[in-house]
């Protein structure tokens, strides 16, 4: 999301200010959260990946790490 509203900088529309309102709110709203990483019988490394191709040819491609039961890394691109 954050890219996403960092491309709409120059010209943001009301629903863009929504967005953005939205989005502090959540972050807001988390901070006391606490990244949790636990190992129960052995630990592994996962990657997911994921892509999406828009009608107008852009796409966005995405990794999310894991290290036994949470995220270590997320990475997203836009191509």
């Amino acid at each position: 999301m954050v890219g996403w509203l960092a491309t709409r900088v120059t010209a943001p529309t009301e629903q863009d200010w929504d967005k953005l309102r939205r989005m502090l709110q959540y972050v807001n709203g988390t901070k006391e959260f606490k990244l949790r990483l636990q190992v129960h019988e052995e630990l592994k490394v996962i990657l997911f990946a994921d892509a999406s191709i828009a009608a107008d040819g852009k796409s966005n491609s995405g990794i999310v790490t894991t290290l036994g039961e949470g995220a270590v890394d997320a990475e997203s691109t836009k191509q």
